[in-house]
Order: structure tokens, then sequence, then C-alpha cells
């Protein structure tokens, strides 16, 4: 039975890793990705193994790898214990939680000096000539570089993990090895004009609305989760997912429905009706 699902965008491998932990949970954890299946085994909160796709995989640089997904989907499956579980994994979940969190950090501040990974790579020839000193990895890399992948596809094809690539990435295009570009649907630009491009349309066509606060939609949240439990964040993820709403950007006229979608959750009359009215003063309020 499956009792959790969402989008990698929105949570940490080690927060869920956390979650299913505290709650001592049987069963299994699968992030899907295009065509990537990464599967973790649980037995009452603590991870048993990892399952990887390759013949001979290293099961913990699977699970980091799978901790350093920015995108694709997850879902925990709740078992009642009497399946075979995959163990090869030695590591107490504790320490395993920390090292995963570490790693998350890591590529998080790497990602702050990159541009988007839907960026696409070029060589950039204007760059002054010059002794170039790279390890083999790099050279290899840069033999992928075709002016027509982004980021992420370069990412994901390489044979190297996530954070390793786009921290190669980040070294050479600060020495102006490569240089960055967007597609705009017909020609590629600079990346920065498409930046102002992208920026102008989200200005004009956000004139005139109003957005609410980020403080609100946690105390919504926070409020929503104390009706429907610790599941309340993943229902709240999947009810902006299907009205198409950035969490971070939702606009005012927008909340109705998504209210509308999280009361349905709440079974009880009484309580769906005291949560909608108490949420309401609350967006109504300053």
């Amino acid at each position: 039975m499956v009792i959790l699902q969402g989008n990698i965008f929105y949570f940490s491998v080690s927060g869920l890793l956390r979650f299913i932990q505290s709650a001592m949970l049987t069963g299994r954890l699968v992030f899907t990705r295009e065509d990537r299946t990464i599967t973790l085994y649980f037995k009452r909160g603590k991870v048993q193994g990892v399952k990887g796709e390759k013949e001979n995989y290293e099961p913990m640089e699977v699970l980091i790898e799978a901790s350093l997904w920015i995108d694709g989907k997850f879902y925990f499956e709740h078992t009642e214990g009497g399946e075979e579980i995959l163990t090869n994994v030695s590591m107490p979940s504790d320490q395993l939680i920390l090292l995963l969190a570490k790693k998350e950090r890591e590529i998080k501040e790497l990602r702050k000096n990159l541009p988007s990974m839907d960026a696409v790579l070029v060589m950039n020839h204007s760059r002054p000539q010059g002794e170039i000193r790279l390890q083999p990895e790099e050279w290899n890399f840069l033999s992928k570089v075709d002016g027509k992948r982004t980021i992420r596809e370069l990412a994901a094809a390489d044979d190297l993990d996530e954070l390793s690539v786009l921290t190669m990435i980040a070294r050479m295009l600060k020495k102006g090895i490569l240089r960055a570009t967007e597609l705009d649907i017909n020609e590629r630009m600079p990346l920065k004009q498409a930046e102002k491009i992208v920026k102008e349309k989200e200005i004009g066509r956000d004139l005139g609305r109003v957005f609410l606060a980020e403080e609100k939609i946690r105390l919504l949240e926070k409020l929503f989760m104390q009706y429907v439990g610790p599941m309340g964040g993943v229902i709240m993820d999947e009810a902006l997912e299907a009205l198409q709403l950035d969490r971070s950007r939702i606009p005012k006229e927008k909340f109705p429905k998504l209210l509308e979608k999280l009361s349905r959750e709440i079974e009880r009359e009484e309580e769906k009706r005291r949560f909608e009215e108490e949420i309401s003063s609350i967006i109504e309020q300053g």
C-alpha cells in the first residue's frame, strides 16, 4: 500500500529517511527519474538495502546519487514485513542520514553558482589562448559538450555522480572554458538575455496580482497538518501541482481553489469548517 508520494523537488532524501525512521515504517522507498529507478528497503524505520540498475553497483554510491537528484518522483510502499527485504547496507541509519544531509547541502550551495539546469553548455572559443590544465575526467566531460545538451542532460549522461559533474561545470565556467546559453524556442541566445526575457514575461503576467506571503503559506501547511497528520505537506504539494501553482508564488485569487482541495482531505465536517475559518482568518490578516 502506497502511503507517501510526491515530487523530489520539494523534498530531501535525508528528510524522507528521517520521517520513515521516526514512523518506524517497513517497506520500500522508490525514486524514479526518466528511465532511472532507485529503491531503498526499510525495516521498522531502518535502511536495510539499496537497489540500483547496474549489475555491479555500490549501494552507498547509489544512495548518495539519489540524494543529489533535483527532480523526479518518489513513493513509499508500506508492507507488513512478510516480504523478503534486500540487505546490503551496514551503516547505521542515523549516520547515513547525516551523510546524505551533508551531500545535499553541498549540492545546494554549488547550484547557487550555476546557471539553470536547463541551460545549454557550449565551448567558449573567444577565451584567451593559453595552456589549459584539466583532469582526465574533465577532458572526457568536454568531449560530450556538443552545444545541444543541457546541464541536466550532461550530468545524467556522465559516468560520474551529479555532484562531481556540477563541480566540474562550475570550475570550467569560472575558467572561461565553457559558457552557458539558453534555448529560446527556435534560436539560442545568451543566458542573461534569456533570463531577462523570462523575467519580463513574469512581470507582465503577474502585473496587478497579489501573492500570499511565504509566512502565511507556512502557517497554512502547519495548520493543515494539525488536521490531517504528517502527510499534510505531501498532500499540499500534490494539490499545488494539480493547480499548477508554485509554493512560493500563490496568487491570492487562486487561494479559494487550493483551500477547497485541502478541505476535501478532512473527513469530519465540523473540523473541515473550523479549518476553513481559521486559515481564511489568517490569510485575510494584514
